[in-house]
C-alpha cells in the first residue's frame, strides 16, 4: 500500500518537473531578445539548443541573448536570464548570466549563475564593442 502511495507520489513530482522544464523552454523560445549579432549569427537550431539548456539549468527564463566579448569568451554568447516581472522572488537575485558555446555540435555552459544586478541588464542585453 505504501509503496503505491510512494509511486505515485514520485510519478507526479517526476511528470511535473518534466512539464515545467518544457514550459520553460516554450517560454524562452517565444519571449527571448536577440542582440543585432546574435540575431546574424545564430540558427534557428541554435537557438533551440540554447532555449533547452537554458530550461534545463535554471527555472528562470531567457530575458536576451548577445555576443560575449572576445576578452572575456571568445566565440560565446551572453544569456541573460531573470524571472517574470509578474513573479514574486523570495529568492536574493532576480537576474543572472550565463556564457554559453557551440563545440562542435553541442552547446554548453562555460560560467554562469545568478547575482546579475538589475542595473546592469540592459547593458548585458547589448552587443560589445568590436
Amino acid at each position: 500500500m505504501y509503496r503505491r502511495i510512494l509511486f505515485a507520489v514520485l510519478a507526479a513530482v517526476w511528470i511535473g518537473g518534466c512539464s515545467s522544464e518544457q514550459q520553460r523552454y516554450k517560454e524562452n523560445r517565444a519571449g527571448a531578445h536577440l542582440s543585432p549579432r546574435a540575431k546574424a549569427q545564430l540558427s534557428t537550431k541554435d537557438l533551440e539548443q540554447i532555449c533547452a539548456l537554458i530550461a534545463h539549468s535554471t527555472r528562470k527564463r531567457i530575458i536576451c541573448i548577445s555576443t560575449s566579448s572576445v576578452r572575456v569568451h571568445p566565440n560565446a554568447f551572453c544569456v541573460i536570464v531573470g524571472y517574470s516581472w509578474d513573479i514574486r522572488s523570495d529568492f536574493q537575485s532576480q537576474f543572472g548570466l550565463y556564457y554559453v558555446r557551440r563545440d562542435k555540435q553541442t552547446w554548453h555552459i562555460l560560467e554562469g549563475g545568478d547575482g546579475l544586478s538589475e542595473s546592469l541588464v540592459g547593458l548585458a542585453c547589448e552587443d560589445p564593442p568590436p
